[in-house]
């Protein structure tokens, strides 16, 4: 996160100036720097015999986050956030991987089960954002009265630059990811230079702060002394409204959210108050049908970006790419080589289906325990990713499918899923498939928006569109609502317990 350096610096030019704002509060850059610096000082009296070497946090997007990840920034205390909705036990075997010794937590940010929050944390100091008690904080603590911020870094005398990133666990644990070099600079630079921002823009956090991209984003627009508006990412009316009534200029969402927002925009005069330049989609697959509404709704400001959380962000598609190549994701940009990689581990040419491997300035150094899927191309060092697809001459990715056990699975699953889309009355539709020794076989997912199409009629038409890909459709089931995590991605295990399914070794998204 921006660390006290640079809030100290805004707060110099224009320290009236909002700097984060969520629903009717907000604070300045004045406030947010001496908050901040409460929080510093906090720190340092409390852990006189040794800073934490690792914290996480587990909390929705708040104000009162930012300055706790501020501080910890500008201590150089590695800081990891965690998936909130996660059930406890995971969140607890989580912060044992990454060897969390101070844990951030929103308990009422948890999901109810039976697991005991408060035990089995091993010897990580908890604290509760929303305990009466977290006061205390700003009250041992004082503004810094440090001429130079950048002394604090000395304060923790051992560090070494280490970023600990998790994956999205869509069908299992997430995986920590291990980086031990910032990209920050190189990308913050390009991004910048190549669409013109800086400190006028309003910026729409609508990621949670746990995901990279939700983090990644809002810490480039602070670093340029944007105003950041917070938002409510389950409320896609709520999202709307703040576009439509606030002056926000660029934002980052999920396929999944901005399918509802654009639902939710429908009644409202959105043009005239349209002062939006730059909205990125990613995290999921971008259906080609809502890649062309949101360019009809919002104008030539849509963009779409592929990564992974172990590649970091590689391909870019821009508004023309997007209405004259719907169907791809982009082409790779500045840093980043994408490669189609063969069951040899060879690259392949043009047109030529295979597994993407990406190399990148952006890729993690390895897992937690040392592993990482690699192939060496051109004396260069690519990562596999579980994506298959392939490049046209033109370098423009195209994806087929997200099929972790198979590599070079030529199914198109995405097109069925796009194709399935377009069935009237359909709103969202999620596949799984299944996997043995001798057969592959989809299961299909619908939640309806309106019942137009008689259910004997809808399976029948899935049929089809399942047999022009030359794929066995064995069942389709229609749930009220497919289950999403905060950042976007299908929850499998919650989407299996809907259709009334164990979670099984050999079934995984392929829509997610």
């Amino acid at each position: 996160m921006i660390n006290l350096q640079s809030i100290r610096q805004h707060s110099a030019r224009t320290p009236n100036k909002d700097a984060l704002v969520d629903g009717d509060t907000g604070i300045t850059w004045q406030e947010f720097q001496i908050d901040t610096e409460k929080k510093i000082q906090f720190l340092l009296t409390n852990f006189k015999h040794g800073l934490p070497k690792q914290v996480c946090y587990i909390s929705h997007n708040r104000i009162e986050l930012i300055s706790w990840l501020s501080a910890f920034s500008t201590l150089n205390i590695p800081i990891t956030g965690l998936d909130y909705s996660l059930p406890v036990a995971i969140l607890k075997k989580l912060s044992l991987v990454i060897g969390a010794e101070l844990i951030l937590v929103s308990m009422g940010s948890l999901i109810n089960d039976d697991e005991v929050f408060g035990s089995g944390w091993s010897r990580s100091v908890l604290f509760d954002l929303d305990s009466p008690t977290i006061v205390y904080v700003d009250a041992v603590g004082k503004p810094l009265s440090l001429d130079n911020p950048e002394n604090l870094s000395k304060a923790n005398p051992s560090y070494l630059y280490r970023a600990v990133g998790l994956t999205s666990g869509t069908s299992g644990l997430p995986k920590a990811v291990i980086r031990t070099e910032s990209f920050d600079k190189r990308r913050f630079t390009y991004f910048t230079s190549r669409y013109g921002f800086n400190h006028e823009d309003v910026f729409l956090l609508s990621m949670p702060l746990y995901h990279a991209a939700g983090n990644g984003w809002a810490r480039m627009f602070m670093n340029l002394g944007a105003t950041i508006y917070f938002s409510r990412l389950d409320s896609p009316s709520g999202i709307a409204e703040i576009m439509s009534e606030k002056r926000i200029t660029a934002s980052v969402m999920t396929p999944s959210l901005l399918a509802r927002i654009l639902d939710a925009l429908e009644s409202k005069d959105y043009k005239n108050n349209n002062h939006l330049k730059w909205l990125l989609i990613g995290g999921k697959h971008f259906p080609v049908s809502q890649k062309l509404k949101a360019l009809s709704k919002l104008g030539q400001v849509i963009y779409e970006y592929y990564g992974t959380t172990e590649t970091g962000v590689n391909t870019i598609a821009e508004p023309d790419d997007l209405a004259n190549y719907p169907d791809s994701v982009g082409r790779a940009f500045d840093g980043n080589t994408v490669a189609i990689v063969g069951p040899k581990g060879t690259r392949l040419g043009p047109n030529a289906i295979g597994t993407i491997a990406i190399s990148s300035y952006m890729n993690m150094d390895c897992y937690s325990d040392g592993s990482s899927k690699a192939v060496m191309l051109d004396n260069n060092r690519f990562l596999l990713t579980s994506e298959t697809g392939y490049l046209d001459a033109e370098g423009r990715l195209y994806l087929l499918n997200r099929s972790i056990n198979q590599n070079n699975n030529p199914r198109h699953l995405y097109r069925l899923e796009d194709a399935i889309r377009c069935i009237p009355g359909v709103r969202d539709v999620a596949l799984l498939e299944n996997n043995d020794n001798s057969n592959t076989t989809i299961e299909c997912a619908i939640e309806m928006k309106a019942q137009s199409v008689k259910p004997q009629d809808l399976q029948a038409q899935i049929q089809l569109l399942a047999d022009k890909e030359q794929l066995q459709l064995i069942r389709y089931y229609e749930v009220s609502k497919i289950p999403y995590s905060p950042s976007g991605k299908v929850r499998v295990g919650d989407l299996r317990l809907l259709l009334g399914k164990s979670y099984g070794e050999s079934e995984q998204i392929v829509s997610s």
